[in-house]
């Protein structure tokens, strides 16, 4: 890791390298260079999102528009021409996925055969890259996926719903459900860890999955769970619309606003008393200019919690 690096905003890992993004907009990189993968293009800034592919790597800016390096192989670094209005990537093994503001997906990479989104596929809020797939979350918690030949990955998981973040790795997928739950398919039906579930985040890579979860799985002794969490932004960086999850183990008095870089109230979301169990408050880009916010929350007056997200146009 790079002497000095602080002000981490967001990590990516490949195969043999890993990608930072820090507070300022800017990129690190360490690991192998054998394929240019740590050439990061020299003055690039205003970085909002990066995503490593396995030898590739892919880097958003606020302007919504994409830069590339890496191994060129099969047209990872081809960014379509005037490609713009971008609120996300992935980079998979060989290809790399886009999301526009206006809901439209844009893929490259693969030499080319890379499939073709489902026809009438909209409302998506996420996107992620496998090797091989390409995957797409809509704002009614469903999952759909292309260019995903072999591994049982075109077989989306029978009833599959409430999904909140999908990732893909090599040859698998996985998808976090809005209870904290978790699902896996693709590759050898790897078990999920007994008793896994308060879980935060998750991602995919070769051969394996992590996930943040609320104590470690398996033990007797875990930390009483506190009685109130904000557990994170869903997704982000945005531009259409995010999902802020948190959750209560007793009624209480919820505030959960969305403040500016001054400080000042932007949006206020939650302003209410609220059941026990995980909830989820929707926060629409539509009503924040481009910027980082940040969302707050506390429980009967008492702090619970904070996320940063990031609107981009």
């Amino acid at each position: 890791m790079p002497p000095g690096l602080s002000d981490v905003t967001q990590v990516s890992a490949g195969i043999l390298m890993t990608l930072a993004l820090t507070e300022d907009g800017t990129v690190a990189a360490w690991g192998s260079n054998d394929f240019g993968q740590l050439d990061i293009p020299p003055g690039l800034n205003d970085v909002v999102q990066v995503s490593a592919g396995h030898l590739h790597a892919v880097a958003l800016k606020a302007d919504g528009t994409v830069v590339a390096w890496g191994d060129d192989g099969y047209g990872q670094l081809s960014v379509p021409p005037g490609l713009f209005g971008v609120t996300q990537v992935a980079a998979g093994g060989t290809h790399t996925v886009a999301l526009k503001s206006d809901g439209t997906i844009v893929c490259w990479g693969n030499g080319g055969y890379l499939g073709t989104p489902p026809v009438g596929l909209t409302g998506v809020i996420q996107i992620a890259a496998g090797d091989p797939g390409s995957y797409a979350l809509s704002e009614d918690g469903t999952v759909v996926v292309w260019w995903a030949k072999g591994y049982g990955l075109p077989v989306i998981p029978s009833g599959l719903g409430a999904v909140i973040q999908v990732d893909a790795g090599a040859p698998h997928a996985i998808a976090l459900r809005d209870d904290g739950t978790v699902i896996t398919w693709g590759g050898d039906g790897w078990p999920l860890p007994a008793g896994l579930a308060g879980v935060r985040h998750v991602a995919a890579g070769f051969g394996h999955c992590a996930v943040i979860a609320d104590f470690p799985v398996g033990t007797s002794d875990a930390p009483a769970a506190p009685r109130a969490a904000l557990i994170g932004a869903y997704h982000n960086p945005f531009h259409l619309d995010t999902s802020v999850r948190y959750e209560l183990l007793e009624p209480a008095h919820v505030r959960l606003v969305v403040l500016d870089v001054t400080g000042r109230e932007a949006v206020r979301l939650v302003d209410r008393t609220v059941a026990p169990g995980s909830h989820v408050a929707h926060l629409a880009g539509s009503a924040l200019a481009s910027g980082t916010y940040l969302v707050w929350m506390t429980t009967d007056g008492e702090f619970a919690g904070t996320e940063r997200v990031t609107v981009v146009r």
